[in-house]
């Protein structure tokens, strides 16, 4: 199990993978940036999964749908199931890409789109972790 200071020292990544996010995007490096939105919806997904449920998941399915079940049980204000579906898609081009057999097919402002969507995921498992009183 993970404890209330594993999911603390692990938020501090969180924190920079949203960094490094935003850090890439300013510097056109749209690849990098959602590599780093990736890695930080899938902490943000564990983390949120790990302080519901007690446990968390290796499975990039499960965080899709958890990511809709949260918000459809009222978890979740906002409904990520879709972009953390997409950019679990999208890691292998964003990491990979040319060494892949899907194509990169995401913009700049897709990128940002991407950063932003997470950026208010991050906003609502933080609120959740206040209230738990794990940060």
């Amino acid at each position: 199990m993970v404890t209330k200071v594993e999911i603390r020292e692990n938020w501090g990544k969180v924190e920079k993978q949203v960094k490094k996010a935003e850090e890439s995007l300013k510097n056109n490096e749209i690849d990098d940036c959602v590599y780093f939105v990736w890695l930080a919806s899938e902490n943000l997904m564990n983390t949120l999964k790990t302080i519901v449920n007690g446990r968390f998941t290796v499975s990039h399915k499960r965080k899709v749908f958890d990511a809709k079940r949260y918000f459809l049980k009222g978890i979740l204000k906002r409904d990520y199931s879709k972009t953390v579906k997409k950019l679990s898609q999208l890691r292998l081009v964003a990491a990979f890409e040319p060494y892949t057999i899907v194509k990169k097919s995401y913009t700049k402002d897709d990128a940002n789109q991407f950063l932003e969507n997470i950026k208010h995921l991050k906003n609502e498992v933080e609120t959740k972790l206040r209230s738990e009183r794990v940060l």
